[in-house]
């Protein structure tokens, strides 16, 4: 049973092709978003809401009505920046030094060179 508990919940590295792969669609997925969202907010105006405005005695064009969009996405925008950000760096940061960093193995090196320099100074110290 822990056996196959491990296999389900553990990670596994696809190589670096997958992640190149999966870093590129969510950089563009950002402006396809985009797209969808203007083309979304120009139907929506034009076929259900200004008239639903003009009905209602609301004078909304489409410009003030893009507008109170941009306001209501900055909004989750700032919360995002102000606290799911950092956390999710942080969680990125944790799973880059798990899997495979380079600069996790210069740090060892360098770590061993300092050792090194360390002992060869502590001996020309006690020599003088």
């Amino acid at each position: 049973m822990n056996k196959l508990f491990r296999m389900v919940t553990g990670q596994k590295n696809l190589g670096k092709q997958w992640g190149v792969i999966a870093q590129v669609a969510g950089q563009v997925s950002i402006f396809v978003s985009m797209i969808i969202l203007i083309l979304s907010m120009t139907t929506a105006y034009n076929t259900t809401l200004s008239g639903w405005f003009d009905s209602n005695g609301i004078h909304i064009d489409f410009w003030m009505f893009a507008g109170i969009v941009g306001v209501i996405i900055i909004i989750p925008a700032i919360l995002v920046w102000k606290f799911a950000l950092p956390s999710y760096l942080s969680s990125l940061n944790e799973q880059i030094y798990k899997h495979d960093n380079p600069i996790k193995r210069d740090i060892a090196m360098l770590s061993e060179d300092n050792a090194e320099i360390k002992k060869l100074l502590e001996e020309l110290l006690e020599r003088k």
